[in-house]
């Protein structure tokens, strides 16, 4: 599976979340930017949040996948 940090800002990817009740959900989410330090900040529904650069994302949903990896 791939990482956060191997994802270009824009990117449209899915990752293993929560929802409300607790259930285990796909959350479509944003890549917006490197925050330093393997942190990467991510939006998903309206909330920004600050993500370690090897979380695994489940799907890529866009193609803006960086080359050299």
């Amino acid at each position: 599976m791939i990482q956060i940090k191997y994802l270009k800002a824009g990117t449209l990817f899915q990752m293993e979340g929560l929802d409300t009740q607790g259930n285990t959900v796909q959350a479509n989410a944003t890549l917006i930017s490197y925050n330093g330090m393997n942190r990467y900040v991510v939006e998903s529904d309206g909330i920004t949040i600050l993500y370690d650069g090897n979380e695994v994302v489940t799907k890529v949903l866009s193609a803006s996948i960086a080359v050299n990896v």
